[in-house]
């Protein structure tokens, strides 16, 4: 095998470099070992280099250097799970890793961190140049890229200015989120659960519950989304390629409502909050198999879906040839013979034939409408299906069942109630994803900020009073 040459700017010898990795309390060790990790990801050729041991020993100072280079992010996954692996196959045969002290970063630590380090190596500058330019000490700026400081909105803003590096918006967002969660402390979980919303104004409700759909697309994009990507590093099978398909429509869909604050898209969010949940639904399904050869139907339903629909355009501009329909493309698929039985082979494997023994073509990849789904499901979705979803359908659809009659008040509730569906479905859909996955396993935190984030609303609420 070809080996990288990682070392090409460092302006050092092979022979002087591994000199310094075969000793790790050289002060050299861990950025030269963050730098090799960062850019290769080949087990043998790093402990051709690094001792196994010395990189178990030494891996949390090798960590925060890799998490250094923002383009490292799968690297730095791979090479968690490599520490993980080792460090559990040595405790088992009674090998001590000494396990120095760490300064234990939260989510929102850990991005504001990440965020500082990077725009400073973006202006290609120092600590100790950084420290100057900003009139603080180097020490302080190690500080801040340690976790021992606490990053301030007045620093970054005035990190902006010095490094010339535009902080993104949702770093404030997510500092923001933090100072709520600090504050959480002073006011005991039940009464958060136990809020009473109606005592507060529509304006305030509506005003909660749209900003908590932002604060959780906030948590998804900046830390769920990398987390993800990581584990996704050494490859996945079927049923995880179907699972994190979901969840990134699932986050498509979130987005969307992150951005819907004002009554008047009451349609839209009924429909982004329907569309969640009916993903919620797929996830529940997939993950706990619920449905026979369910991961291999949900990949070959596509394939039928979008062959039977061209065959749909063709049939469609034949019965009405006084429309002119585009239907080229559609009738070259339509006409592939060899696609047709292998089309026909796959709807036959998985949904049988019809009474006429034709191939039985589902509206859905389980075979099911989505009563019978929902049915499959656990107590918590199916609550919310009787509950909610027929009025979600009453919002979107072109009948005037669901809005005839509404005052605003009505029309304020109605746009409150889906951010509300839709929060519930994606957080419901991330758990679902993080356990399948894995994440909740290797980052402890998680479990604890997505009960936090439920509970989202109800600070916003109390912020005055906190």
């Amino acid at each position: 095998m070809t080996r990288e040459n990682w070392y090409w700017d460092l302006n050092m010898p092979l022979k002087k470099i591994r000199q310094i990795l075969a000793r790790e309390d050289d002060p050299r060790f861990p950025r030269l070992a963050g730098t090799l990790l960062a850019r290769v990801q080949d087990s043998k050729q790093v402990f051709d280099l690094i001792t196994p041991n010395a990189f178990c020993r030494r891996y949390q100072a090798i960590e925060n250097e890799i998490k250094s280079d923002e383009w490292a992010k799968e690297k730095a996954a791979f090479w968690k799970a490599t520490y993980l692996r080792l460090s559990k196959e040595m405790q088992e045969k009674g090998e001590k890793i000494r396990k120095p002290e760490v300064i234990e970063l939260d989510v929102f630590d850990r991005a504001l961190v990440e965020k500082v380090i990077q725009c400073r190596k973006t202006a290609a500058m120092s600590q100790k140049e950084l420290a100057q330019f900003m009139g603080y000490s180097q020490q302080f700026i190690s500080g801040i890229e340690t976790g021992r400081e606490k990053v301030t909105v007045d620093f970054l803003k005035k990190l902006s200015e010095i490094t010339d590096q535009r902080i993104d918006l949702r770093i404030e967002k997510l500092m923001n989120v933090q100072e709520m969660f600090e504050k959480l402390k002073l006011i005991p979980l039940e009464e958060l659960e136990k809020i009473d919303f109606e005592k507060f104004s529509l304006a305030d409700q509506l005003k909660a519950f749209s900003g908590s759909s932002e604060y959780v697309k906030a948590l998804a994009a900046e830390v769920i989304n990398p987390l993800l990507k990581g584990a996704l590093v050494t490859g996945s099978n079927a049923k995880e390629d179907a699972l994190v398909g979901c969840y990134y429509r699932a986050f498509a869909w979130m987005t969307t409502m992150a951005a819907l604050r004002e009554e008047i898209h009451f349609q839209a969010a009924a429909s982004g909050a329907r569309g969640l949940f009916e993903i919620w639904v797929d996830l529940e399904l997939l993950s706990k198999n619920l449905i026979e050869n369910g991961v291999e139907k949900y990949h070959a339903f596509p394939k039928i879906e979008r062959f039977r629909r061209a065959l749909k355009i063709v049939e469609a501009s034949d019965r009405n040839p006084d429309i002119k329909i585009n239907d080229s493309f559609h009738r070259q698929i339509g006409s592939d013979l060899s696609k047709k039985q292998e089309i026909e082979a796959l709807a036959m494997k998985f949904w049988g034939v019809n009474k006429a023994s034709k191939p039985v073509y589902p509206d859905h990849w389980s075979g099911k409408n989505l009563r019978d789904r929902v049915d499959s499901c656990t107590t918590e979705t199916k609550k919310a299906y009787y509950e909610d979803y027929a009025r979600l359908s009453w919002y979107i659809h072109s009948g005037s069942a669901g809005y005839a009659n509404l005052n605003r008040d009505a029309l304020h509730m109605v746009f409150a109630t889906s951010h509300i569906i839709a929060q519930k479905a994606f957080l419901s859909s991330l758990k679902i994803v993080s356990e399948e996955m894995k994440i909740t396993k290797a980052v402890e935190w998680l479990n604890d900020y997505l009960k936090k984030l439920e509970l989202t609303p109800g600070l916003l609420l109390l912020k005055d009073r906190l």
